[in-house]
Parts: C-alpha cells; sequence; structure tokens
C-alpha cells in the first residue's frame, strides 16, 4: 500500500441544488427563506474547499450532506470509496456510520414505550431473562431509561468485549463472575452519566425481547422501510457489499492506511441467533449501515418531528422530543438524553444528533432548530498524522463551509 503521504484525492461531484421552502423554526426569526443558491464559481470552490479538507486530514472519502428546511439542498463525495482499487467515492456508498446509529436504537425503543408496550422505568432484568445488576449495588434496578441515557452504570472494558454475546458477559448464570464484574462502573445505578456501547447493545436486547423480532430486522421494518430507506441496516447480509465504502485507519509505525474489514464482518451468530443473547454481534450501538443522503434523509425525519419526507409518521413529535431531553443527573455537565443530545461543539451553537468514531470513521448528524438547517459528514481514516482528533477537525471544517455557504 503506498505511503501516506502520497494520496492525490480526487473530486468527484454526486449531488446538487434543489428549490427548498423554509420550516417553522422555534428560534429568532432570522432564518432566510430558503438556503442560498450558488453560483457555477460558488460551487466549483465550495469542493475545491471540500478536497482541502480532506487532504489536509488525511481523509481517504468524505461524504456531505446538507439540509434546508425539509430538503437536501446539497450532497457531495471527495476522494476514494477503496485506496487500493482507487475507486471513487460516491454518495451511493454505505458507511458503517458507528455511533450515530444509536439514535435508531433510541428511537426503536420509544417506538416501544409508545406503544405501551415497554415502560421508561421497567427494570432490564424482567426483560431479558437474566439479571442485571451491578454488583455493588446488587438491591438497585438497572432500568431501561438509564440504558437510554448512559446512566445505568453497565460500561465498556477493554478486558470483555462490549461485541460478545450476552452469555459471555452479562448474564451472571453463565458468565464468570469476573466477567459480569467488568462490565460495571464503581458507581450507583442512575447517580452518573458514563458513555456506554455496551449499555446501547443491552438496549437491543430489551428490544429484541419485547417485540419478539431480531434487531436488525425491527429496525428495518418499523422505521428504514415505512421513510423509504431501502438500502440501509444493521445486517450484512441484508445489502450489497460492493457498496461498502472501506474504512481505515492509519498505521502508526509506516504512516500506511490500514483497511479495517471488521467493519462489515458477518458473524457466525447470524446462523444461529439467540434473542436477547446475540444482540451485541448486529451492534446497536455503532452498526448502521447507510449513505450519506440515506442518513440525510433520517435526521430530517428527526428534525421534522418524526415525519419522513414521505409523510410517515415512525413516531410522535413529543417523543422525539423527549430524547433530546437531558437526562443524565443534575450534576452533570453532559446534555445527553436519550441515545441523542444538544451540543454546541460543532458550530458553537446548540444543535441537535449524535457523533461516531469507529474503524477510522468519524461521522456527525447535527441539525438545528433555529436556523433550520443540517448537516451530515462521513469521514474515512482522518486521524493520521494530524492526530487522533483529524477527523473531528475535518466534519467540523466541512461542516463550517457548508453553513457559510448556504445559510451565513
Amino acid at each position: 500500500m503506498k505511503k501516506l503521504l502520497s494520496l492525490a484525492l480526487a473530486v468527484y461531484l454526486t449531488g446538487g441544488l434543489f428549490s427548498c421552502g423554509a420550516a417553522t423554526s422555534e428560534g429568532p426569526a432570522e432564518t432566510p427563506a430558503g438556503p442560498r443558491v450558488l453560483t457555477e464559481a460558488q460551487l466549483a470552490k465550495l469542493e475545491k474547499d471540500l478536497t482541502a479538507i480532506a487532504r489536509d486530514h488525511d481523509v481517504v472519502s468524505m461524504q456531505v450532506a446538507f439540509v434546508v428546511g425539509d430538503e437536501i439542498v446539497y450532497s457531495h463525495a471527495v476522494g476514494l470509496k477503496n485506496f487500493d482499487s482507487r475507486v471513487p467515492a460516491s454518495t451511493t456508498d454505505l458507511y458503517r456510520i458507528a455511533s450515530v446509529s444509536k439514535s435508531f436504537s433510541g428511537v426503536s425503543t420509544m417506538q416501544l414505550v409508545d406503544d405501551g408496550n415497554l415502560s421508561l422505568d421497567a427494570d432490564v432484568s424482567d426483560i431479558v431473562g437474566f439479571r442485571v445488576r451491578n454488583p455493588k449495588f446488587p438491591e438497585v434496578p438497572i432500568t431501561v431509561r438509564m440504558l437510554l441515557s448512559h446512566t445505568s452504570s453497565v460500561v465498556d472494558n477493554s478486558k470483555v468485549s462490549y461485541k460478545s454475546s450476552f452469555d459471555e458477559t452479562l448474564d451472571p448464570t453463565t458468565a464468570s463472575a469476573t466477567n459480569v464484574a467488568a462490565c460495571y462502573s464503581s458507581y450507583e445505578p442512575g447517580t452518573h452519566y458514563q458513555y456506554s456501547n455496551r449499555g446501547i447493545n443491552l438496549l437491543g436486547a430489551v428490544i429484541e425481547k419485547v417485540s419478539g423480532e431480531r434487531f436488525d430486522n425491527y429496525v428495518r421494518q418499523h422505521i428504514l422501510l415505512p421513510l423509504g430507506i431501502t438500502d440501509a441496516g444493521f445486517n450484512v447480509d441484508s445489502l450489497d457489499r460492493s457498496r461498502f465504502a472501506s474504512l481505515y485507519t492509519i498505521s502508526a509505525s509506516n504512516g500506511e492506511f490500514v483497511e479495517q474489514t471488521g467493519a462489515y464482518e458477518r458473524y457466525p451468530q447470524y446462523d444461529t441467533y439467540r434473542l436477547g443473547i446475540d444482540t451485541p454481534h448486529f451492534s446497536p450501538a455503532g452498526g448502521m449501515k447507510i449513505s450519506i443522503l440515506g442518513l440525510a434523509e433520517w435526521m430530517l425525519t428527526l428534525k421534522r418531528g418524526g415525519v419522513g419526507t414521505n409523510g410517515v409518521r415512525i413516531l410522535p413529535a413529543a417523543r422525539v422530543e423527549q430524547m433530546f431531553q437531558k437526562a443524565t443527573p443534575d450534576n452533570s455537565t453532559v446534555k445527553y438524553g436519550f441515545t441523542l443530545s444538544l451540543s454546541k461543539s460543532l458550530l458553537g451553537f446548540p444543535m441537535r444528533g449524535h457523533t461516531g468514531s469507529a474503524y477510522g470513521l468519524k461521522s456527525v448528524m447535527n441539525y438545528s432548530l433555529d436556523e433550520d438547517f443540517g448537516v451530515v459528514v462521513f469521514c474515512a481514516s482522518a486521524d493520521g498524522e494530524k492526530g487522533a482528533h483529524g477527523g473531528v477537525a475535518a466534519y467540523s471544517e466541512a461542516a463550517e463551509v457548508l453553513y457559510k455557504a448556504f445559510v451565513r
């Protein structure tokens, strides 16, 4: 594989501009009536700027989509779908989007709550079929609400993979006491925020046990297909592998790209699947595979209060709003809700959504109700010589360029 510094990124335009009306704003009435329509020269400069951002941050491929009002007004792909084959990136490529996936798990849970099939304060032990208790606080129930808000004390631990089946990790009747203990923190459930992939994977087991459906099938049948998003999902078997964009980390020893094939791994557990036990192999915490346009459609659904652009409602607006309300303890400065958050980190003012980081990919899905716009960015292999946060810098810079082009 060629050295990192020899990478020359090409630009491939696969999106365009569309007319767009403004949606109702919650904030100050300063939002433009629609997106700024770019001249050919302005569009060329935008593409040049995005290419430079990708190059400066060692990004093999970068995808962007920008929303104003109720429409995707711009989408673009920069770079290479695969470094070795030199296949150009396209906005039809599918990416494993890491923790942005949690938003699908959260909405799935809230659907079950809204239907009256699940209580936010239900004891998870009563649902999944094995005892879920922090050994340090054995009398304190761990609830669905706690899993949604990362306050359950179920945590990640490098010694016990959160990707393993629950009979090897959390189920005290089958897993070793050492493994079970490693899956919990030292704080009392409900009293502290600690981000947890294992906790969201356990939430996937709750979805399976309540619905009676395998996690990937539930999301596909109750969210993706109703919204018309037919080419996305948590199960690689349901997708066209030829569309997967390669993800990379960068070797610290020689600066070369290392393809992360595990991002699209098919697990043998799919063939002997046990509901509520093997759920982590679909990774409710980070396993969604979707295109930039598909995720932009998903963002629009959240922005529109649970209604897709096809008019299909998947969740009442009040439930969507509930997901963004601070659910962390009063003493926590983290404004995290139910698998979604409100943050100023992207552009310096409050935006709703989530970020992701795994297998060398950095992703962001953020929108503003006040200014009536949203942005989605994928960066494949953006953690090279600029440091571990190169991808965050890349998608932040891309978001700023797009915001200035179309809104301000």
